[in-house]
C-alpha cells in the first residue's frame, strides 16, 4: 500500500533540491546559451554561498546575513569574472572548458586556504527548523521552495518589465538589434554573469543546511547543474526551472529507495528527455 505521507515528503524534498539545481544552473544556461562558454568556474559561487552562510551563522548567528552577503559578494565577483572570461568569447568549447576548469581548481584551493578542508555543518535557522505536523517535514525545506519560487518570479518580472532585464533578453535574442539601438552589449553580458553568479550563491546558501559544506562540494553540483541546463533547454529560464524540478523529484524518489540510485536516476531521466526532445524541454532547435 502506498504511504501518502512518504510521497508528500519525498515530493517536497525533490521540489526543494530541484529549485536549488535550477538556481545554480541558471547562470550556466544563460552564458552557454549565448556566449557558448562552458563556465565550470561558475560552481565556485555555489560553494562560496555555502561557506558565507557557514561563516555568518558561526560568527553572528544569522542565516539571513549569509544570504545577503552571498548575493552582494557573488554579484560583484560575477562581474569581475566576466572581465576575465571575456577573452574566451569566440573560442572553442574545448578551450573554454579547459580554462574554466583550471580557474575552478584554483578557486577550490583558495577556499581550502581560507576555510580549511574539514567538513562544515550548517544548522537550519531556529525559526525555520520546526517540523510540520503529521508530515515530519522540517519547515526549512518548505521555506526553500517558497523562497525559490518567489525569487524565480522576480527574475521573470525583471526580465520582462525592467529596462535592464529587457536589455538581457534583447541581447539573447539578437545582439545586433541591441547595438543598432545604441546600447553596448557589454552591459548585458556583465548583467548575465552577475545575476547568474548571485543566484548560484543563493543556491549554495540555501543548500548548506541540507548538505555538508566542504571544498569539493562543487563536484556533485556541477554534474546536476549541467544536467538541469541540458534537460530544460540551453538558454531558457523557464526550462531551467522545470528541468531542475523534474530531476530533483527523480533524485528524491530514488534516494528514498537507495541513496546511490539518486545520480543514476537523474542521468537516466536526462537520457530519456534527450531521446524524446534532443534540444531539451523548452529548448529550440
Amino acid at each position: 500500500m502506498v504511504d501518502i505521507e512518504i510521497i508528500i515528503r519525498q515530493t517536497m524534498y525533490g521540489i526543494g533540491i530541484g529549485m536549488i539545481f535550477a538556481l545554480v544552473a541558471l547562470g550556466l544556461s544563460l552564458t552557454f546559451g549565448k556566449m557558448k562558454i562552458v563556465n565550470l568556474a561558475h560552481m565556485l559561487f555555489y560553494a562560496l554561498g555555502a561557506y558565507l552562510v557557514f561563516t555568518t551563522t558561526t560568527l553572528a548567528g544569522s542565516f539571513l546575513y549569509g544570504i545577503l552577503l552571498s548575493v552582494a559578494i557573488c554579484f560583484i565577483l560575477g562581474m569581475l569574472s566576466e572581465q576575465i572570461l571575456k577573452y574566451l568569447y569566440g573560442k572553442t568549447i574545448e578551450y573554454t572548458f579547459i580554462v574554466t576548469y583550471a580557474i575552478l581548481l584554483i578557486g577550490i584551493d583558495i577556499i581550502k586556504s581560507i576555510w580549511g578542508v574539514d567538513y562544515k555543518a550548517v544548522a537550519s535557522p531556529k525559526e525555520l527548523s520546526w517540523a510540520i505536523p503529521f508530515l515530519g517535514i522540517e519547515f526549512y525545506r518548505v521555506f526553500v521552495i517558497i523562497f525559490s519560487v518567489i525569487l524565480y518570479l522576480l527574475i521573470i518580472l525583471f526580465m520582462r518589465y525592467s529596462m535592464l532585464g529587457k536589455i538581457i533578453v534583447a541581447f539573447i535574442d539578437n545582439d545586433e538589434h541591441l547595438q543598432a539601438m545604441g546600447i553596448n552589449p557589454r552591459i548585458a553580458t556583465l548583467l548575465m554573469f552577475a545575476l547568474g553568479s548571485a543566484l548560484a550563491g543563493i543556491g549554495g546558501s540555501l543548500h548548506a543546511p541540507l548538505y555538508v559544506t566542504f571544498p569539493y562540494m562543487v563536484g556533485d553540483m556541477l554534474l546536476y547543474a549541467f544536467a538541469t541546463v541540458v534537460a530544460g533547454g540551453i538558454g531558457s529560464v523557464t526550462g531551467t526551472l522545470v528541468g531542475g524540478i523534474i530531476l530533483g523529484l527523480g533524485y528524491s524518489y530514488a534516494g528514498y529507495i537507495q541513496p546511490f540510485l539518486s545520480p543514476i536516476v537523474v542521468f537516466l531521466m536526462l537520457f530519456i528527455i534527450l531521446i524524446v526532445k534532443p534540444e531539451g524541454i523548452f529548448g529550440t532547435k
